[in-house]
């Protein structure tokens, strides 16, 4: 089962329940900006729109959505929140450096993969050697960690490594994330990531385009998802938040 899917697994059943008879108090995970489970949000049109003129292949999304689960997670020792939004495909990613919030963006999944053969996990983790004191090195290079990755099409597009950049391969970054339903339903997730950026325009003050590339390991369930997204001015994100 892929992520989104499990995710909607878990909050379809509760949030028809909240709306229902009401009995189920919602969960709220401490969200900067109140972004946490149950609070309604209005993205900023202005933010998608300027992207999508400058080139962004991000697809249309809707403006108005209610948050239904909210994943953290610490990269680089800083708290991370995915605050997933009702339909379906898509959430917030905001940043912060303990109250200071560094950036909010709107990601949406572009395509999603379920790996079936140990193949299909070295296509996209790489190819390791096990030593004899049974730790393993990185051989050759997987997608997810490669110096750039292409996104197929009529024009083909290229995204350059933003965590790490060099001119080689490198490991996936390893990050755990808990995923926390309207009710505390609890799904912990295993990330192998890489993200990617490319610049929309050729002026220097441009806007970008952001790729996150992540295989999504659970108990049961595997999925690789190729996320786009476009950073958001937080000033002009409205956030009405459920008590």
């Amino acid at each position: 089962m892929s992520l989104f899917a499990l995710i909607r697994d878990v909050t379809s059943a509760k949030v028809n329940a909240l709306t229902g008879s009401g009995t189920i108090k919602p969960q709220h995970t401490a969200v900067p900006l109140n972004l946490h489970q149950g609070s309604a949000v209005e993205l900023p049109a202005i933010d998608l729109a300027l992207a999508q003129a400058d080139g962004s292949i991000l697809p249309n999304v809707l403006g108005n959505q209610t948050i239904t689960a909210v994943g953290k997670m610490s990269i680089f020792g800083l708290d991370v929140f995915h605050s997933y939004l009702a339909d379906g495909t898509s959430f917030l990613r905001i940043v912060a450096d303990g109250y200071n919030v560094k950036d909010v963006t709107l990601f949406t999944n572009k395509d999603e993969i379920v790996p079936a053969t140990k193949e299909d996990w070295e296509f996209w983790l790489g190819r390791y050697q096990e030593a004899a004191d049974g730790s393993s090195a990185l051989v050759e290079a997987g997608l997810i960690g490669w110096p750039q990755f292409q996104v197929d099409g009529a024009n083909p597009i290229v995204y350059n490594r933003a965590w790490g950049p060099s001119a080689v391969g490198i490991e996936p970054i390893s990050y755990q994330e808990t995923i926390v339903g309207l009710d505390g339903t609890r799904i912990v997730v295993n990330h192998e990531g890489m993200e990617y950026s490319r610049q929309l325009t050729a002026e220097p003050n441009g806007g970008v385009e952001n790729l996150l590339v992540s295989l999504a390991q659970t108990e049961n369930d595997a999925s690789v998802n190729i996320y786009v997204g476009v950073a958001l001015n937080v000033k002009d994100l409205k956030v009405l938040a459920s008590s």
